[in-house]
C-alpha cells in the first residue's frame, strides 16, 4: 500500500494556526498521502497562504476556501474531490499515526467485506500536549471493537450499545461519500456524525487493527457535541434531524433485505438508544442532580482523572503512541 492511495480530509473554519500545526506535524514526518483540506475561514491571512504554499512543497495539498461552507457541506465537498482509493475523514486538530493509516487501507484492500478499518485510537488533552513541563493527559478513546457478524442487526445492535465514530476510520473513497451523502443536508451535527456511522456498518463490516492509529485532542478552542439531551435536540436541532435519520436507516435496512415494517421499527429503536444515552450518561445532568455538592464534586473529578491518567500512562496501549506524541510535542 502506497501512502498516495490515501487522502485525509480535513475542514477547517477559524482555526488556521491549529491547522497549521497538525501539517507541520505530517510535514516532518515527510508523509505522501493527499491532504484536502476545504477552509470556510472568511478571511486568509497572508502568512497562512504563504506557509500552506511551503508546506506543499513537501506535503501533497489540495487547499480550498470555500467561506459559506457548513462543516456537513465542507466534509461532502471534500468527499467530492478525492481521487485516491481511500479516505480518512480528520479533525484539523487530530494526528493519524501513518503507519496506521497504511495498515487500515492495506486491510481493506484485502477484504472487500469490511467497510472501514481502524485502530488504536486515544484522546489527549491539548494543554498537556503543548507544555513540555507538565506530564500528557490522555486517555483510551474508543477501545478496541470491531463489527464483523455476518447478521446486519446484530452489528447495530453492537454499535447502538458500544458506540464508536468509524468516520474516523480509513474507508474505499467512493463508499465514505455513499454513507455520509444524507448526512451533509442534515441541519445537526450530532446527526450527521451517528447517521454516517450507523449507515457505515449497515452497509459492511467494522475492523479494529491492533496497531496505533489516531490521537484526538480537546482543547478550549475545539468543537465539542453538545453532552445533554435538552441542547443536543434543540440548539444543535437533534429533533429536527429525526425524522431524517429514521428515513434513511430504514432505506438502508431495506436495501440489505429486512422488511419494510421491521426496518422502520429497528430505526425507531436505534435513535431511542442515542437519545437515552444522552439522558443516562451526562455529566452536566449529574451535576444538575449534586449542585448543592459542587466543589465536592470537582475535587473528585480531578483526583479521579488524575489517577486514571497515571494508570493508562503506565498501559501497553498507550505506549505504542509515545514516539509519535514526542513528534508532535517534542516531549515524552
Amino acid at each position: 500500500m502506497k501512502e498516495n492511495e490515501i487522502s485525509i480530509l480535513i475542514p477547517t473554519l477559524s482555526r488556521q494556526e491549529i491547522l497549521l500545526e497538525t501539517l507541520n506535524f505530517y510535514y516532518r514526518n515527510r508523509v505522501k498521502f493527499v491532504f484536502n483540506i476545504c477552509d470556510s475561514t472568511k478571511k486568509n491571512r497572508r502568512s497562512f497562504l504563504e506557509r500552506i504554499n511551503y508546506l506543499s512543497k513537501e506535503l501533497n495539498i489540495n487547499y480550498y476556501h470555500k467561506i459559506n461552507f457548513s462543516d456537513r457541506e465542507a466534509i461532502f465537498f471534500l468527499m467530492g474531490k478525492t481521487e485516491t482509493p481511500f479516505a480518512a475523514f480528520s479533525g484539523d486538530d487530530d494526528f493519524f499515526v501513518p503507519s496506521g493509516l497504511i495498515k487500515c487501507a492495506d486491510f481493506l484492500k484485502k477484504n472487500n467485506d469490511f467497510r472501514v478499518a481502524y485502530g488504536k485510537a486515544i484522546i489527549v488533552d491539548g494543554k498537556s500536549l503543548n507544555n513540555k513541563k507538565a506530564k500528557i493527559s490522555a486517555s483510551n478513546y474508543w477501545g478496541n471493537l470491531s463489527f464483523e457478524d455476518k447478521n446486519v442487526i446484530t452489528r447495530l445492535d453492537k454499535l447502538s450499545s458500544n458506540y464508536l465514530v468509524n468516520l474516523f476510520g480509513v474507508h474505499r473513497s467512493k463508499e465514505l461519500k455513499y454513507d455520509y451523502k444524507v448526512s451533509s443536508n442534515l441541519p445537526s451535527r450530532t446527526a450527521a456524525e451517528i447517521l454516517t456511522n450507523y449507515l457505515t456498518i449497515i452497509r459492511g463490516k467494522g475492523k479494529f487493527l491492533n496497531h496505533p492509529y489516531l490521537i484526538r485532542q480537546v482543547h478550549p478552542a475545539r468543537y465539542l457535541m453538545d453532552t445533554t439531551l435538552e441542547s443536543t435536540l434543540i440548539d444543535d436541532n437533534l429533533a429536527e434531524a429525526i425524522p431524517d435519520f429514521i428515513d434513511a436507516l430504514s432505506k438502508a435496512l431495506l436495501n440489505q433485505g429486512i422488511k419494510k415494517k421491521y426496518a422502520s421499527l429497528l430505526s425507531k429503536k436505534y435513535i431511542k438508544k442515542i437519545l437515552s444515552g444522552y439522558e443516562s450518561s451526562s455529566y452536566f445532568n449529574l451535576r444538575k442532580k449534586l449542585k448543592v455538592f459542587d466543589v465536592f464534586y470537582k475535587l473528585f473529578r480531578r483526583i479521579y482523572y488524575t489517577f486514571k491518567n497515571k494508570l493508562f500512562r503506565k498501559s501497553i496501549y498507550y505506549r505504542d503512541f509515545k514516539s509519535t506524541l514526542k513528534s508532535i510535542s517534542s516531549k515524552e
